[in-house]
């Protein structure tokens, strides 16, 4: 396991609890980079990996909704976020 990750993990998941009070618009603008941030990298424990993986499906899936839906329903927030603090977990 990175020592690295476990901070990119702890923002995300700030991120999203912030963003998911926010305004659509602003909302999005958080949430989009963390698609980035939030990727994948190989070489970590299978566990660690696959909780990132979902982490990062489950905030694509959020941006996208943000950026195509006249709605994002709280579903799609809460899977979000719930993929986040697991992967966060898993790492602490």
């Amino acid at each position: 396991m990175s020592d690295a990750d476990l901070p990119v993990a702890e923002r995300a998941y700030a991120t999203l609890l912030d963003a998911r009070h926010k305004p659509r618009n602003v909302a999005a603008d958080q949430v989009r980079p963390l698609r980035i941030e939030t990727k994948n990298v190989a070489g970590r424990p299978h566990e660690i990996e696959i909780a990132q993986a979902e982490a990062w499906l489950a905030i694509c899936a959020l941006s996208k909704s943000l950026d195509t839906e006249p709605g994002t329903g709280p579903e799609i927030w809460s899977r979000a976020i719930s993929r986040t603090e697991e992967w966060r977990n898993i790492l602490t």
